[in-house]
């Protein structure tokens, strides 16, 4: 008879079975922490009980929780005692059901689907489902569950209810669990994706720690003569390896490191060898102070050269009065540190796709879908600019419009709270600064432009693949919210963060409020231009509470927004209680970008002076923020109008308001 023998399992296969087994850990002890949860809160909602139901009930409360509370508590010794393994997932639903029947029961006695008691299932499933990685075929069975429990009580024990209330509880329930089972899935996901980058990590770390323990480090003494230290006679083979040089006996030490480090660490390895010579100084307690612990190395080959990391190593082997010996040793981490660093890349990667996520969600499907056309409008803008030959014939102008793009990009992402894409639009103006404050601008000068309009394009691919995912999961009350309605609450956000982080209070007044006529297309430029005017005036226009006080004002600035057809026109009339414009600041300013010289502009009318407010580029701000000081918000809405053929108007009295007033034709075409 012919031998059989048993087929090795392949990488993947061994890589699926240990996932298997890590996910089943994790999932054993994130049960420890539920069941620890479900006996501690479960008899301390009692005390809502007592206040929340009738008195007569009481007593049968109390028995259910008390049962379940005494079953989590068996559960959690059970777990103590035992390990994970395939039937760990069976400990979520025995939960899932518990839980759901308990409060399910609750309902029944509280009116059935009448009662608002089932509000309390959307908590348990929240936890249940989002707080253990099950993946998604065990989060929908743990959401079915208890959704099975609610309807099973409360069907099986009839009682009478309004079928409007039975239809709003399913569909709340259901959205729970849909939401519930989306964030599950991701969050799974970012589980598997870190143990795989982590077991990539173990596998490359044991495999330098074989090839370190089979091939010696590279070793050498250097002895100290004076103030020098100079290469032993004899090397180890691996430290002419590591450091591809030979004729290494005799040599000053730190003059052999100065091949492959700056002067500035060669300074720092002298201090560090004369600080451990001290016969006062215990060598172990400063290793930290290691000046070459997997420092970036410069190795040369010929004419060319690589980047390593070395890892130096210095032990004391001799000690009297007049000198000082010690064992070097030199390790390659090379590898380590590159994974190290790949590792740290999955984990902002993982921890920027779960901010972003999140971000999404809380936007309604009206407004999203409105911002994302925006912003491809904004991206195709600079894409044009870039690539269009015809653009290229006026630098400073495509400057400004890749600018005026980026800056109004910003402006929309900081409104809805996006703080990724606001923050990576703020690094792209960063670019656009350099841009326009170069005395040589040429077309190649626009080259770091194209790289970073491809991040802000990846960042934005990844945002739509993400609504994909989740859109089937959003409310479906937010489908009945238009963008344009949307704006007061939006603006009314935006204000009080950008308050809360300037030291300012402020409060959104909202009145005439009528869309009646305009269309959802004018969401986009109309929030673009709020946005500007609402930044502009808590930074420049919003005084601090404490200025307001003094000055006899209340201490919340109030910004006045009104919008409302006017005839054939749209007019939205902006209006803030600051401190209007500083005119002052503003002649400094143009003074010291060549508009005018000082006495020639101690003549201008204020009428002048606001317009200049208008230039792209022209702020009084000192420092750019991610709010302020690129100059560009006052130029967005001056070009925004003038594409959709408005007017603007302009009244102010220093020290008491500032008011901007804009109509634009209903009838307008967008640009």
């Amino acid at each position: 008879m012919k031998s059989q023998t048993k087929a090795p399992r392949n990488k993947t296969a061994i890589e699926t079975e240990d996932f298997k087994i890590y996910l089943n850990d994790l999932r054993h002890d994130w049960l420890k922490v539920l069941t620890i949860l479900g006996f501690t809160l479960t008899p301390v909602f009692l005390l809502l009980d007592y206040f929340m139901i009738p008195h007569e009930k009481f007593l049968s409360f109390t028995y259910s929780r008390s049962t379940i509370t005494l079953l989590l508590f068996l559960q959690y010794i059970f777990l103590r005692k035992t390990q994970a393994s395939r039937c760990t997932p069976f400990h979520g639903y025995f939960i899932s059901l518990l839980m759901g029947l308990m409060i399910s029961w609750m309902t029944y006695e509280l009116g059935g689907f009448d009662s608002s008691y089932y509000a309390g299932l959307n908590l348990v499933m929240i936890a249940v489902v989002i707080l253990i990685p099950w993946g998604f075929d065990h989060a929908v069975i743990n959401a079915l569950i208890i959704m099975g429990s609610y309807f099973f009580i409360n069907t099986v024990f009839p009682t009478l209810y309004r079928p409007d209330n039975f239809i709003n509880n399913s569909y709340f329930l259901s959205a729970t669990a849909i939401i519930s089972v989306s964030i599950s899935r991701v969050h799974f996901q970012l589980i598997r994706k870190e143990f795989i980058s982590n077991r990539q990590l173990n596998i490359a770390k044991k495999e330098q720690d074989t090839i370190m323990n089979a091939v010696d480090e590279g070793l050498f003494v250097i002895h100290n003569s004076g103030d020098e230290f100079f290469i032993g006679e004899h090397q180890s083979e691996s430290v002419k390896r590591i450091l591809e040089a030979t004729n290494l006996s005799g040599r000053n030490f730190c003059a052999v490191l100065s091949s492959y480090f700056p002067a500035k660490k060669i300074e720092e390895v002298s201090e560090y060898l004369e600080m451990i010579s001290s016969p006062n100084i215990d060598e172990n307690m400063i290793r930290d102070l290691n000046p070459l612990m997997r420092d970036e190395a410069t190795i040369q080959h010929g004419i060319n050269s690589s980047s390593r990391y070395l890892e130096f190593g210095f032990k004391k082997i001799t000690q009297t009065h007049q000198k000082n010996d010690f064992l070097v040793s030199i390790k390659d981490v090379t590898k380590e540190v590159e994974m190290s660093h790949q590792m740290r890349q999955n984990e902002i990667k993982a921890e920027q796709e779960t901010q972003m996520m999140l971000s999404i969600l809380h936007i309604g499907p009206a407004l999203l879908q409105d911002f994302m056309e925006g912003v491809e409008t904004e991206l195709t803008i600079i894409d044009s600019v870039l690539r269009e030959d015809k653009k290229h014939a006026d630098l400073a102008n495509a400057v400004e419009t890749i600018f005026r793009s980026v800056h109004s990009l910003k402006g929309n992402a900081a409104l809805l709270d996006l703080k990724f894409l606001a923050e990576q639009a703020n690094q792209f103006e960063e670019k656009m600064i350099l841009l326009r404050e170069s005395e040589n601008l040429s077309w190649e000068s626009f080259l770091p432009i194209a790289y970073e309009l491809a991040t802000l394009q990846v960042v934005f691919e990844k945002m739509k693949e993400l609504i994909k995912r989740i859109r089937m999961f959003q409310s479906k009350g937010g489908d009945a919210i238009s963008a344009l309605s949307s704006l007061p609450e939006a603006i009314t956000r935006l204000s009080h963060r950008i308050a809360g982080e300037t030291g300012k209070k402020v409060k959104i007044v909202v009145q005439d409020l009528n869309f009646n006529g305009v269309p959802n297309k004018y969401a986009y430029i109309f929030r673009d231009i709020l946005v500007q005017l609402t930044r502009n005036a808590i930074i420049h226009g919003i005084e601090t509470p404490e200025y307001r006080l003094k000055t006899g004002k209340s201490e919340n600035g109030v910004i006045s927004i009104a919008m409302k057809p006017d005839g054939g026109n749209f007019c939205i009339c902006f209006r803030d209680d600051g401190r209007s414009f500083d005119f002052e600041a503003i002649r400094k300013k143009a003074v010291s970008l060549g508009r005018a010289d000082e006495t020639a502009i101690s003549k201008w009318e204020p009428s002048q002076l606001v317009k200049l407010t208008f230039e792209p580029g022209f702020s009084t701000s000192n420092a750019a923020t991610l709010h302020a000081g690129r100059g560009m918000g006052m130029d967005i809405i001056k070009q925004r109008i003038k594409n959709l053929g408005g007017h603007l108007t302009v009244n102010f009295v220093v020290g008491q308001f500032t008011e901007f007033k804009f109509t634009v034709p209903l009838g307008a075409n967008q640009e």
